[in-house]
């Protein structure tokens, strides 16, 4: 099996194992030595802020999953709600707090988030359809990186598409 058809080469996963290690890196209350053997005060370090990132991909056999030949899609606006109420649904008087694009190679990723609830919602490019729900919802803890999940794949016109999101 070649690299390039491995699960650890998708741009859109990040392995598990890297997922445990950076959870079991995140500084919690530590004791730390102060000499001849003795413990001292104990020190709170700040938990690293949580990541959301995905891929936006042109889903060529529309079957809603990037498969090895699928390339990213650039251009892809992005949209980042907070969740207040936890429903996975933006609702009224819900914040946008961020929006970005979708990078040449499809990625995109929003920085430095607190944990809590938050919709992504994406708007596929002008000549494009979806084959994935346009909305997912994120729940984030301290020092978590999400992406698996969080995936959107587009498949460009000119071809008939029926989505039905309740039959997924």
């Amino acid at each position: 099996m070649s690299v390039t058809s491995s699960w650890f080469a998708r741009p859109s996963r990040l392995p598990l194992l890297f997922t445990f290690i950076l959870a079991l890196a995140v500084l919690t209350p530590t004791r730390f030595a102060t000499g001849a053997g003795q413990a001292g005060a104990v020190r709170i370090l700040p938990a690293p802020a949580a990541h959301i990132i995905g891929v936006v991909y042109l889903d060529a056999d529309q079957d809603g999953e990037q498969d090895l030949t699928e390339n990213g899609l650039a251009g892809a606006e992005l949209s980042l709600y907070g969740d207040a109420n936890g429903d996975g649904r933006i609702n009224v008087g819900e914040a946008l707090l961020a929006r970005t694009s979708s990078h040449a190679d499809g990625a995109y990723i929003f920085r430095d988030c607190l944990p809590g609830d938050y919709v992504v919602l994406i708007t596929i490019p002008p000549g494009a359809g979806p084959t994935t729900p346009v909305a997912l919802a994120v729940h984030l803890v301290t020092g978590e990186i999400s992406g698996a999940a969080y995936d959107f794949g587009a498949y460009q016109a000119g071809g008939l598409r029926l989505y039905f999101p309740s039959l997924r």
